[in-house]
């Protein structure tokens, strides 16, 4: 691993991307470093999966905001009492939520570069996967429609926010599993998280990055280019 590269934790929230040959099971590696990633079985599970299911959609519909537990419950078949047993609140049901796509998210990020022939193709297909799965979620879709607040502190670049966590999370992936070196890895990482962010959050309605051809010209041009980059020029 290269020296000095960004430990990856479970604070990793949203993207992963790369750059040179992937290891063939390096992405699946990196993914079974998370324990949200880790699914048990039985009827507890069932449960769990039956009420995230149904909050969901009432995320979708109402709004997070305005979205109780009470409709949770009721969407789910349960009752409040039984809801309680499973989560204290409704920000740890959205806590759940947010981490069951997250995991959604990595494993079909996971099978969209498994057949990438360098990491730089690895990259470009990671950047418009991210694009088209985000763009598009539901959930997401209704927080920038209804609730743009929240969009601030998605995109904010203080510690702990999900832009820190994205871009640590694509560092990592960079430099410890595509051996790029620490310090391009963390530039890498922040400019292609930003453009990210800004495609995904902050949308021109009619603008060409809302067509997925042409994110996928916009992104075979400008990942290589990032990825080949030459920092020392001009120091």
């Amino acid at each position: 691993m290269t020296q000095g590269c960004a430990d990856f934790s479970l604070t990793g929230r949203l993207s992963i991307m790369a750059n040179a040959m992937p290891k063939p099971d390096a992405f699946d590696r990196l993914v079974d470093r998370f324990p949200l990633l880790s699914v048990s079985a039985g009827p507890e599970s069932a449960m769990t999966e039956r009420i995230l299911d149904a909050a969901s959609g009432v995320f979708c519909a109402r709004g997070i905001r305005a979205t109780t537990m009470k409709e949770i419950a009721g969407g789910a078949g349960i009752s409040r009492e039984w809801l309680y047993k499973h989560f204290h609140n409704r920000d740890e049901v959205l806590v759940a939520v947010s981490d069951r796509e997250v995991s959604r998210f990595l494993r079909r990020l996971g099978t969209r570069v498994a057949g990438s022939l360098s990491l730089t193709d690895a990259a470009t297909d990671a950047f418009v996967f991210a694009v088209e799965f985000l763009r598009d979620h539901p959930l997401l879709s209704q927080i920038r429609t209804t609730e743009p607040d929240i969009v601030v502190g998605v995109v904010s670049a203080g510690k702990g926010s999900v832009f820190v966590n994205a871009t640590e999370a694509v560092s990592a992936f960079l430099c410890e599993l595509g051996g790029m070196e620490s310090e391009h890895a963390v530039f890498v990482s922040d400019v292609m998280v930003r453009i990210l962010f800004s495609i995904v959050f902050l949308p021109d309605p009619g603008s060409l990055l809302d067509e997925n051809d042409y994110i996928r010209r916009y992104a075979g041009q400008l990942i290589p280019a990032l990825m080949s980059v030459d920092r020392s020029a001009g120091t």
